[in-house]
């Protein structure tokens, strides 16, 4: 029994794997499509696997302007699809396949690097017991975060690889992750920028960087990568610079969005996590900050800093942004993981099996709450309703006044199956005999000509036009 008990690297492994599978990608279908971001990438998604285009990211055959991010998130949703299908499984399957993978390598990196078991364990356990990384808009979802802070997390591991071994070749490695970061989601992914260089600017390290040609020779990769691509995209599609600064850039960093018409606190992303995102482990940073001083392996302890550092560099950008929403945080976690564990593996009044136990047990409670989310949108369901419980299998025009793409991600699914449907902005172009599915039962007052009642789901209604 006791050789049970007694970790190892590969008991670790396999029990991580284990743990990640039931993390990342169990029940990874559900639920229904939300109703922003992840429906729109759907579709880009499966535009792009049937064009081939892999440059000019497309909504409805046309440039899209809205997701104007550049695309290895969406050339990766694009292969899940041609595998998968159109389905909520293949939009998610990237960003869950690539946590669960991170989670392994972050394991093995500070298990390599620093020959402690214990630290090495609790930092992949902390990661997939993190609600705000496992969780909605992050890595169990078709959305861009978990990946980008996994991108960031890479890059900031190989700068403290030129640090640790005095080896400018890792700049390649630290410039390809860099590039991947940007190309998943824009600027976003330079945020750990600040951090790192603050790092090696502390350590008195910066000739370390910039007197080797490799450091140049990255650098002009990234920007090969990085910009080369938003250039070639504004040149087979003219208007995407201006979109890109617009949204990316201007309205999102510097002013008040449509999103967010009034001021959000700066202290927006702190309450988010105390309160919900990183509970309970957030309540142990500042010690987790505290003890770094007294680290007494130095390479342990400069590792430490350039992570305070980075999770510095991205907390005070976000919280300075004027734009604020909930998951922009989602780059933290790796961070805070490794801190916070660093922090349980010095406790020696509490045996590693029961701290194992006690971070299992919120890990448990994690995957409850992450298995239990309902469905923000009932649009899936009652159109399943409408071509099974009641076997229609004729066309239905849907109007909505609400934001149309996870719409549309359902209708896409629809012809996909057979049926024939549309997405109308027009309730007057309606002739007799049409069906009309409305969003919401208010809509009933715009509808000028006469209907009958054919099947109702909730808010979803599905009315026939009869003759006047």
């Amino acid at each position: 029994m006791n050789q049970i008990i007694i970790l190892t690297r590969t008991k670790s492994i396999v029990f991580l794997i284990a743990l990640g599978v039931c993390t990342f990608l169990y029940n990874l279908h559900i639920p229904v499509v939300r109703e922003w971001d992840e429906a729109t990438y759907g579709i880009n998604a499966y535009e792009m696997a049937q064009t081939n285009n892999p440059f000019v990211v497309t909504f409805g055959q046309q440039s899209d302007v809205y997701n104007s991010k550049p695309p290895l998130g969406v050339w990766l949703m694009a292969i899940s699809t041609k595998i998968f299908g159109v389905n909520t499984f293949s939009l998610r399957f990237a960003s869950a396949l690539l946590s669960l993978l991170f989670s392994i390598c972050l394991f093995e990196f500070i298990f390599r690097q620093f020959k402690d078991l214990h630290w090495a364990f609790l930092s992949a356990l902390i990661l997939m017991s993190s609600i705000g990384f496992t969780g909605w808009h992050e890595a169990r979802s078709g959305d861009f975060d978990a990946m980008v802070a996994i991108f960031i997390s890479l890059f900031a591991f190989s700068s403290y690889l030129v640090l640790k071994n005095k080896n400018p070749q890792y700049w390649f490695l630290a410039a390809l992750f860099l590039s991947a970061a940007c190309l998943t989601k824009g600027v976003y992914g330079l945020v750990v920028i600040p951090g790192i260089g603050l790092f090696f600017l502390l350590q008195k390290q910066v000739k370390l960087a910039l007197s080797h040609w490799q450091f140049y020779t990255a650098c002009i990769g990234f920007l090969f990568l990085f910009l080369g691509y938003y250039f070639l995209r504004e040149k087979l599609s003219p208007g995407y610079l201006q979109a890109v600064l617009q949204n990316e850039v201007g309205e999102r960093v510097f002013l008040e969005t449509n999103i967010h018409k009034n001021e959000i606190p700066f202290y927006y992303h702190s309450f988010k996590l105390l309160f919900y995102r990183f509970q309970p482990f957030i309540l142990l940073i500042p010690f987790a900050v505290y003890g770094v001083w007294f680290e007494p392996n130095k390479a342990k302890q400069n590792f430490l800093w350039l992570i305070c550092l980075s999770a510095l560099s991205i907390w005070t950008i976000i919280s300075f942004s004027k734009t604020k929403l909930v998951w922009y945080d989602g780059s933290l976690y790796p961070f805070f993981a490794i801190l916070v564990a660093h922090f349980l593996a010095k406790q020696t009044w509490l045996s590693p099996p029961y701290l194992y136990a006690l971070v299992f047990a919120i890990w448990l409670a994690v995957f409850g709450l992450n298995q239990n989310e309902k469905d923000s949108f009932s649009f899936p369901k009652s159109l399943e309703y409408a071509r099974h419980e009641h076997s229609i299998a004729e066309p239905i025009n849907v109007y909505s006044s609400n934001f149309e793409h996870p719409i549309r991600y359902y209708l896409l699914q629809d012809s996909l199956n057979g049926y024939q449907s549309r997405f109308i902005t027009n309730l007057h172009y309606l002739q007799p005999n049409d069906l009309l599915m409305l969003r919401n039962k208010v809509y009933l007052d715009s509808l000028h000509q006469k209907f009958e009642l054919v099947a109702s789901n909730g808010e979803d209604i599905l009315v026939r036009i009869v003759n006047q």
